[in-house]
């Protein structure tokens, strides 16, 4: 069997095994140990009251686990490529989520938001409590939106004018709605203002790339504003085409290593169209025409 296929094996196996499991049980602990020591008081208190410092914590924090995953997974794949036996790589992989802020975040949420651990369903305009269950669910929806922004940034200006709509959208219920918070309509609107300054060099043909500076931050961004509004499940619609870049690739994938075929042409899925004979302008104009009609769809069911 082609060793780069066990290697990669290897790596997927260990990811879901050894960070999703630790990902729930560490972010459990945690709002344990938040639950039973420590109150609003504690934290007003912790908190600087220099905001310079704040910041520089802040942001101090934020880097902890992309350096530690760039570290990592580099070593791990290293050394798997060498032959190191699978109970020796756990405790590398295990050391990621527990220093990471989007666990932090989940579980700061569930423990000091309005809504605590309930789940808003579209439709039925109702919300259940999923308990605890709410950190693992939101620290998935944060990260599958830094990813699915960062499979979308492959055409000039397709990301950014997606990320625009959605920041739009999300900006205009919050105050149609009145949910959410004044400063979280403001930061709706300051990141599309950004995008749209963005898009004036990021157009075809792009003077600036985005990379994944701006597509991982700007995925964390939507992700934490539609959880923080508690319309995490309206992102299926109104991210619709987020979810369609992430979505070929792991169909893309999965045919291909079960079946040996492709299923589209080349994924993410904005490349088959490229491929299918239409021009970067035409894909990032049909992209844009599908989010805006998973807007509309969405604004009944909000």
């Amino acid at each position: 069997m082609d060793i780069n296929f066990l290697v990669t094996f290897k790596i997927t196996f260990l990811s879901v095994l050894f960070e999703a499991i630790p990902f729930i049980l560490f972010g459990s602990f945690i709002s344990s140990l938040i639950n039973e020591f420590v109150t609003e008081e504690h934290i007003n208190n912790f908190i600087p009251n220099n905001k310079f410092f704040a910041v520089i914590g802040a942001s101090f924090a934020g880097l902890l686990f992309p350096v530690c995953e760039c570290a990592i997974v580099p070593i791990m794949r290293r050394l798997l490529q060498k032959g190191m036996p699978i109970f020796v790589a756990i405790p590398f992989m295990v050391s990621v989520p527990i220093i990471n802020p989007v666990v932090l975040f989940s579980t700061y949420m569930y423990k000091y938001s309005e809504f605590g651990g309930e789940l808003w369903i579209p439709i039925y305009n109702q919300t259940i409590d999923i308990g605890i269950f709410f950190i693992p669910f939101s620290s998935f929806v944060i990260l599958a939106m830094v990813n699915s922004v960062n499979l979308t940034d492959g055409l000039d200006g397709l990301a950014v004018t997606n990320v625009f709509l959605v920041a739009m959208f999300f900006g205009s219920i919050t105050m149609a709605l009145d949910i959410g918070s004044f400063e979280i309509m403001n930061l709706n609107y300051i990141v599309a203002g950004s995008c749209m300054g963005f898009f004036q060099l990021n157009k075809n043909p792009a003077k600036i790339f985005m990379g994944d500076t701006g597509s991982l931050s700007l995925g964390g961004i939507l992700a934490m504003i539609a959880i923080v509004l508690q319309r995490e499940l309206i992102l299926l619609l109104v991210g619709i085409v987020f979810v369609m870049e992430t979505v070929s690739v792991i169909l893309q994938v999965i045919s291909f290593k079960t079946r040996g075929k492709r299923i589209f042409k080349m994924s993410p899925i904005h490349h088959h169209f490229e491929l299918s004979g239409l021009s970067e302008k035409k894909v990032v104009l049909l992209f844009i025409v599908i989010t805006t009609l998973g807007m509309i769809l969405s604004i009944p069911i909000i």
